[in-house]
C-alpha cells in the first residue's frame, strides 16, 4: 500500500489540533497502538507485519501505511479523538472499505491532480488520433474534387 494516512480534527470548520496528552490517551483506548517514551511517536502492531510508526506533527497524526490492515486501528484512533481519517487522495474513511470526500477537503482535491490516471490519458490520445484521422480524410476528399 505505501500510503500516507492522517488523523485530523476540526471544530467549526477550523483545524482543532490534537495534543500529545490526547494522543496518548486515545492510543490507550486501542488494542494495537502503543506509545513509546511519551514522545509524539507511537507504534501500530498488526499480527504478521512489521510495526508502523505514527507521528504527531502540527496537531495531526500521520503514518506511512504498509498495508490496508492499518486502517482499522487508525479509524479507532480517529474516533477516540473525535476526528477523522484522511488518505493521500483527500478521501475520508468512514469504514475500512468506504470513503467519501469531506466538504473541508473539496478545495484540496479540486486543486490537485487527483483523478488523473493513465487510462484517462490513453482515452484522450485515442480521441485526438481519431479527430486527426477524420480531418485528414476530409482534406483528402475535398482536394480530389
Amino acid at each position: 500500500m505505501s500510503y500516507h494516512l492522517t488523523v485530523l480534527r476540526e471544530k467549526s470548520g477550523q483545524s482543532d489540533p490534537i495534543g500529545l496528552d490526547e494522543f496518548v490517551a486515545a492510543s490507550l483506548k486501542t488494542n494495537q497502538i502503543t506509545v513509546k517514551n511519551a514522545q509524539p511517536l507511537a507504534e501500530v502492531s498488526i499480527d504478521g507485519e512489521p510495526p508502523s510508526t505514527l507521528h504527531l506533527q502540527d496537531g495531526e497524526i500521520w503514518c506511512k501505511a504498509g498495508s490496508e490492515r492499518i486502517l482499522v486501528p487508525m479509524l479507532e484512533l480517529a474516533r477516540a479523538l473525535g476526528g477523522r481519517l484522511r488518505g493521500d487522495e483527500g478521501e475520508t474513511y468512514s469504514t475500512e472499505h468506504e470513503t467519501f470526500l469531506h466538504p473541508l477537503d473539496a478545495a484540496l482535491v479540486k486543486g490537485s491532480r487527483v483523478g488523473f490516471n493513465a487510462s484517462d490519458f490513453i482515452r484522450a490520445w485515442r480521441l485526438v488520433r481519431w479527430v486527426l484521422l477524420l480531418i485528414g480524410i476530409v482534406i483528402a476528399y475535398t482536394s480530389r474534387r
